[in-house]
């Protein structure tokens, strides 16, 4: 039976080259907040229900959200839900990228705040 062997092997980054990593950033925050402030959820407001989410995004390398958690709640399931369903659904990133300057799967924190007026 034949074997091989694969050592890792670090490659560095030349002294004189900065590195190019950079966390994932939102491209189109003003309009998801738009979108979010237009679309308050409707028993949050009958209900008088108003709170600051923070929700933390996973994003694909093609700058899309892949999933999204709660980091800090609302208090409100409710607004907490709408946030990240805006969020996934509306929001468009620029990707993290690594050392390099290739895209990698990121993260991006956010926060969300629902206010009635």
């Amino acid at each position: 039976m034949l074997k091989s062997t694969v050592k890792p092997t670090e490659i560095a980054i030349p002294k004189d080259q900065p590195s190019k990593a950079r966390d994932a950033r939102i491209k189109n925050w003003d309009r998801v907040a738009q979108i979010i402030g237009g679309d308050y959820p409707s028993r949050a407001a009958r209900e008088g229900i108003q709170g600051t989410v923070y929700v933390q995004v996973v994003v694909a390398i093609d700058g899309r959200a892949s999933s999204c958690s709660v980091k800090d709640s609302s208090g409100s399931k409710i607004l907490d839900d709408a946030a990240c369903n805006a969020v996934e659904r509306f929001a468009r990133f620029e990707p993290a990228l690594n050392s390099y300057g290739n895209r990698i799967t990121g993260t991006y924190l956010q926060r969300v705040s629902y206010k009635l007026q």
